[in-house]
């Protein structure tokens, strides 16, 4: 910004005013430029309205003569000016409806109609650099030199101010789910979310005058004073950053193949691949603080400090360089038919031949769009969880589910047959307890305002006799010290003894390039009167050679032999069970807690819920339990990750805020965070009391998946939002 204002000062006062029309149709060629009165300077960046209509700001070498001028994209001439009493420096932002907003250094938001005419102005606390944001729901985010980031409502009441430490000249962007993204003199970038809540911050070495763009995953890429530019994921955390020679005000734009195009003050225009180690560089040897703007052949145009708007190729040799009179710090707008449209210090607006449209990328240019909303509208829906097919006896339960991306946008109806089903419209489909009529072939559309899609088929096979059964279990979790001990829990029904493998990995977790396991886990099996059995080394059980039979059996990996890795094989009769791992002489680590039914599917004696309580860390210290259903028919399955509830039984240390991620193999089956946002939050509750289980806190962020899953291996993952860690409770139920 301060570059600016020198170069304001300093630029070159050419007199006249009007149009010059040029018909030469080469690409990078002039069609026309529009020139105003000596002293005015075009550092704003064009906006394209959806008639085509030019609208950008101005400066004066007299503030107060300062305009937002409405040029005629067919010839060049002006439709309409409004003064302002300070210097414009921003872009213009064009809602759907017309309105322009437009911030000046008087410290006002401006709203313009599309016939020039004042529609409201609202006032922040100094001046307005920013270009504004134009969210989805028509909310404006436009930054303000009092340090604040302000939200606007349509009709330019004020809906929240979110407080920075400095002045905010970065432009906010906007993500599909509503997120806030900007930059601050703080050296901050800041991500808030629609409410005016901050979200996260991430700090870098200097100030933060880029504006920020973001890329189809949701990585935010922004540059700095500091020289860096940081690609930063959707969660806060660094992905990288790439050195540059200097200050990065430039906004870095996207291409197809996910390349980012960002300039430096160093002279240089930056092709960085996606992981973020540079492609190419081109020297213009001048500063370039214009941001670039992608063509869908590849090509990139930007304005530079050597007086040029000039375009590159996708492999960074110079197509051509169109001749302006001054400095071009405005960014490129690329038009729908091609048109390149930018501002000069020498007080004209230029209107360039382009063989070429946008390029059809996440952010192709400053601002997003032609128009410069700066906000990435929602896509049609993807679906995350897809409902699977199963099989079920009569009477048992039935449930199918389907997640998409963004469930809170998307609607659901449910078919059968291919015939819609009346009034199933959630995202789970409950067929309750199913007969022979409710087999089929069933399917879901999810759609939102943009578009939608259809579901995987799920068949549905009502079987008589079909059953099954939890067969085994397992957690990997973190031991450490006396409180942090991983504690499986288990309950056995059934008439006659069940024989159980137990074991208690460490060491031969290594086989599997697991880092930081426990060197020397020691198991002990506990029921209603007290410890069962205890195990240090499984190598020196009575019974070892029965251990090796039985881990055959039950398909389990072998231990290695000698290792201090614990073991127990017992029979055990209905009830309920601990087996609890600690380590010996104080170890600590990753442990691994294995219960296996050593018995054929047809035992009446059998396994109905599973239950682990240990320390959720991060990384390979996250806890990860597992089971596996066996036998033919779908099972319903009420799984809950329990963190804050456990402090209304005086657990210590609890972890604030779980996720819950279910998947077979390496697919996702089901999720949640927090549980009374699950589509289905009134049966999970009945479900709870059905089990026998506690009930989770209202209002808490415990999480919990209530659904039906056919016979198969599953990992249920359980981690703390934002790296949290502390003491959680994983159960999985078997719901009757």
């Amino acid at each position: 910004m301060l570059n600016r204002i020198f170069k304001a000062v300093a630029s070159a006062i050419i007199a006249s005013s009007g149009a010059l029309i040029l018909t030469g149709q080469t690409d990078g060629s002039l069609r026309w430029q529009f020139q105003w009165t000596s002293g005015t300077v075009f550092a704003s960046s064009p906006a394209v309205g959806s008639d085509g209509t030019v609208y950008i700001g101005s400066e004066s070498s007299s503030p107060s003569l300062s305009r937002v001028f409405a040029i005629d994209p067919l010839n060049g001439t002006m439709k309409w000016n409004f003064r302002v009493p300070d210097w414009i420096d921003g872009s213009p932002a064009v809602a759907e409806d017309g309105t322009i907003y437009i911030g000046c250094w008087d410290g006002r938001l401006y709203a313009l109609r599309s016939s020039g005419s004042l529609k409201w102005t609202y006032e922040t606390g100094n001046f307005i650099y920013s270009s504004p944001a134009i969210g989805n729901d028509g909310t404006i985010y436009v930054g303000s030199g009092d340090g604040n980031l302000h939200a606007i409502n349509p009709d330019g009441t004020e809906l929240w101010v979110y407080p920075t430490s400095d002045w905010v000249d970065s432009s906010p962007a906007v993500g599909p789910d509503g997120t806030v993204y900007v930059g601050s003199w703080d050296n901050s970038l800041y991500a808030v979310d629609s409410v005016g809540d901050l979200k996260w911050s991430y700090a870098t070495d200097g100030p933060i005058v880029s504006s920020p763009s973001i890329g189809t995953d949701g990585t935010v890429y922004v540059g700095s004073d500091d020289g860096f530019v940081y690609a930063i994921g959707s969660d806060g955390g660094l992905t990288w950053r790439f050195a540059t020679g200097d200050s990065v005000e430039s906004s870095p734009a996207i291409g197809e193949d996910g390349t980012v195009y960002v300039g430096s003050l160093d002279g240089y225009m930056y092709a960085l691949n996606p992981d973020g180690t540079l492609q190419w560089r081109y020297f213009i040897s001048y500063a370039i603080v214009s941001s670039p703007a992608v063509r869908a052949d590849g090509s990139i145009v930007f304005g530079a400090g050597d007086n040029t708007v000039s375009c590159l190729s996708s492999e960074g040799a110079l197509v051509w360089a169109y001749q302006t009179g001054d400095w071009v710090d405005s960014s490129p707008a690329i038009a729908t038919d091609g048109t390149i449209y930018a501002g000069s210090f020498d007080n004209r607006v230029y209107a360039l031949n382009g063989d070429h449209i946008l390029a059809d990328s996440a952010w192709p240019q400053f601002h997003l769009d032609s128009a410069r909303t700066g906000a990435v509208l929602p896509g049609a829906p993807t679906i995350t969880v897809q409902p699977f097919s199963l099989i079920a006896a009569p009477d048992d339960r039935v449930l199918l589910q389907v997640i998409p991306t963004d469930p809170g946008d998307s609607v659901f109806q449910w078919s059968k047959g291919g015939t819609e089903i009346p009034g199933e419209t959630s995202s789970i489909l409950d067929l309750g307890a199913v007969a022979s009529t409710d087999a089929g072939v069933y399917q879901a559309y999810v759609y939102n305002t943009v578009g939608g899609v259809w579901s995987d088929e799920a068949m549905v096979q009502v079987v008589p006799g079909a059953d099954s059964r939890l067969s085994n279990i397992s957690t990997r979790g973190r031991v450490e010290g006396v409180s942090q001990i991983m504690i499986p829990g288990f309950v056995v029904e059934g008439s006659s003894p069940l024989s159980t493998l137990f074991r208690g990995v460490g060491p031969t977790l290594d086989e599997f390039d697991v880092q930081g396991f426990i060197p020397n886990p020691r198991l002990e099996v506990i029921g209603s009167s007290g410890t069962l059995a205890t195990n240090d080394n499984w190598g020196d059980a009575p019974n070892v050679n029965d251990i090796i039979t039985a881990t055959a059996n039950v398909g389990a990996f072998e231990l290695v032999p000698g290792s201090d890795d614990a073991a127990v094989l017992m029979n055990l009769v209905a009830g309920s069970y601990t087996a609890k791992v600690t380590g010996v002489n104080g170890s600590a680590g990753v442990a691994l807690v294995e219960v296996y039914e050593d018995a054929e599917a047809t035992t009446p004696a059998r396994l109905i819920n599973i239950s682990n309580r240990g320390t959720v860390g991060t990384g390979s210290a996250v806890m990860i339990p597992g089971f596996v259903i066996r036998g033919d028919a779908a099972r319903a399955v009420l799984i809950r990750g329990v963190g804050p509830t456990l402090a209304d039984f005086d657990v210590p240390d609890t972890l604030e805020d779980p996720g819950l991620v279910l998947y077979q193999g390496q697919e996702i089956v089901n999720l949640n965070d927090d549980w009374q946002d699950a589509p289905n939050a009134d049966e999970i509750e009945i479900a709870a009391g059905v089990v026998g289980a506690f009930l989770l806190s209202d209002g808490s962020k415990d999480a919990a998946i209530l659904t039906v899953l056919p016979p198969g291996r599953y990992t249920a993952v359980v981690e703390g939002a934002d790296d949290g860690v502390g003491t959680a409770l994983v159960e999985v139920y078997l719901v009757p």
